[in-house]
């Protein structure tokens, strides 16, 4: 099987876009682990670091596919949990999990826009 090469002007903002991902993947994953220890292993927190998993699969998947439009898909997908996990975080009132959350949504949009601007200029 053929791996896709990417565009020259893809390369970077792709590299960045799945090291972002990567990055949120594991701390979600990270702050679902957390949760679910301190809950004392709630049912309700095994789903949640399930579903943490599947993202850091679909992360590593993209970036070993050389899937751009994957990668930006999948940042996309991981800045809107960061936002309802921020939103979360405010309803808590609980600052890690306000500033975490935020900063990562952030990332991962500005690295999924960055990207998709390079996609769409390398055509």
């Amino acid at each position: 099987m053929d791996i896709p090469a990417l565009a020259p002007s893809v390369v970077v903002p792709f590299r960045v876009t799945v090291g972002v991902t990567l990055v949120t993947a594991f701390a979600g994953l990270g702050f679902a682990i957390y949760e679910l220890v301190a809950s004392g292993w709630g049912e309700s927190f095994l789903y949640a670091t399930g579903r943490s998993l599947v993202f850091l699969f679909v992360a590593i998947a993209v970036s070993i596919a050389r899937s751009a439009w994957g990668a930006v898909l999948a940042a996309a997908a991981l800045a809107t949990v960061n936002v309802i996990d921020t939103v979360i975080g405010v309803i808590r009132a609980d600052a890690l999990f306000i500033v975490a959350p935020l900063v990562l949504a952030l990332a991962s949009a500005a690295s999924a826009l960055w990207l998709s601007r390079e996609i769409r200029r390398s055509r």
